[in-house]
């Protein structure tokens, strides 16, 4: 493998780990603010503004964002399994189903609820 494939390779892992990774955090954070410490004071639960359905209460919303925590987390670990085997099939597999996770994220934050 030349220096320029092991580069494009290297930006696969790291570009596929950060994808899951900061998912993981950003709904598992929400969960911890939320459900764990009772900081609900920046978000308008209940209101009738137009807002994805999980904004109904504060605890909805943290469920929802344990569930695509775990599953963000899920695919973090199934990523350092494909970047451990230095497989690139393995690699691109992982990250085209990382952002295909991340299109379902958006999707489902965008089922609007009046």
């Amino acid at each position: 493998m030349g220096s320029e494939e092991r580069k494009k390779t290297k930006n696969l892992k790291i570009i596929t780990l950060l994808i899951s990774g900061l998912m993981t955090v950003l709904n598992l954070g929400q969960w911890f603010l939320v459900s764990i410490i009772g900081w609900t004071e920046a978000y308008s639960f209940g209101k009738k503004d137009a807002k994805p359905y999980f904004y109904k209460s504060a605890d909805l919303f943290a469920l929802v964002n344990l569930y695509w925590g775990l599953l963000f987390l899920a695919f973090f670990v199934l990523s350092l399994l494909a970047v451990f085997s230095k497989n690139k099939k393995l690699i691109i597999s992982a990250l085209t189903l990382n952002l295909l996770l991340v299109a379902g994220y958006i999707y489902h934050g965008s089922m609007v609820v009046n």
